[in-house]
């Protein structure tokens, strides 16, 4: 993943809806824009797996039916990338020109929202890749390289990070030796080992920049859990319900001053 710090941000949000996976799921991402709208939301933040795959008419359908509801709501989205992206050409993002109520944000970036400090941290290991097809269901780049931890990383604190993949030393309800998420099974033992030190990448980057929160997605398992002083809060997926793939907050809800 390259460096970029570009975005279009828009103003500090009045009310912020966090979304877990979407997974290009069309009806679930109308669902909840439309969610959004009748609660007053403003501004969407999806936590990867957004469904930005392969450059077909599906995903174009998927990102013009998507920018087509924000305009109408009145709200701006902004997702970063989880595993399931066509990582080939998620650092080329140009679909905002196409769909301008869309922004991706890099792995690493940073941007002030309500006096505190935001970061994005996109990525994580697909656990099922031995599965999938290279370049139509798996793309590389899907994981945290060493230069988007050291980026990441970097001086200056952090308040809120958000994160596909969650760090290693938080108790996921159900995430076991042999589980991932929702989907119990038995996986390869070099598998589990490979995402664990995937999520120990994340553990690193918290420990270098200390955030009080960190939202997540990827384990499709809405739960509240921390990470030494980090409060860590995970989301359902587009196959559970919106209370559990959404949540709502304020400013006040982080203790942002005005």
């Amino acid at each position: 993943m390259g460096v970029r710090t570009d975005t279009d941000m828009a103003p500090d949000p009045a009310l912020l809806m966090l979304a877990g996976d979407w997974h290009g799921n069309l009806p679930w991402a109308e669902s909840v824009i439309r969610h959004a709208a009748d609660r007053d939301v403003d501004t969407i933040l999806q936590l990867g797996d957004f469904g930005y795959w392969t450059d077909d008419p599906a995903t174009d359908e998927y990102l013009s039916t998507v920018d087509d509801l924000l305009e109408s709501s009145g709200i701006r989205l902004y997702w970063i990338d989880g595993n399931h992206e066509d990582h080939t050409r998620v650092d080329d993002w140009t679909d905002a020109y196409r769909h301008p109520r869309v922004r991706y944000l890099p792995r690493g970036f940073r941007w002030q929202w309500w006096g505190l400090t935001w970061m994005s941290v996109g990525g994580a290991m697909s656990v099922d890749k031995h599965y999938r097809l290279e370049g139509e269901s798996w793309w590389p780049g899907e994981e945290l390289t060493d230069a988007d931890v050291e980026y990441a990383s970097r001086d200056g604190g952090v308040d809120v990070i958000v994160s596909h993949d969650c760090p290693r030393g938080v108790d996921i309800p159900g995430v076991g030796p042999d589980t991932k998420g929702g989907a119990r099974g038995n996986w390869p033992a070099d598998i589990l080992a490979e995402a664990q030190r995937h999520r120990e990448k994340l553990a690193a980057i918290c420990s270098a920049t200390t955030p009080a929160w960190l939202y997540h997605g990827h384990y499709h398992i809405p739960y509240t859990g921390s990470l030494a002083a980090t409060t860590v809060r995970g989301l359902g997926h587009d196959r559970s319900t919106l209370a559990d793939n959404v949540h709502i907050i304020t400013r006040d809800d982080l203790g942002a001053t005005p």
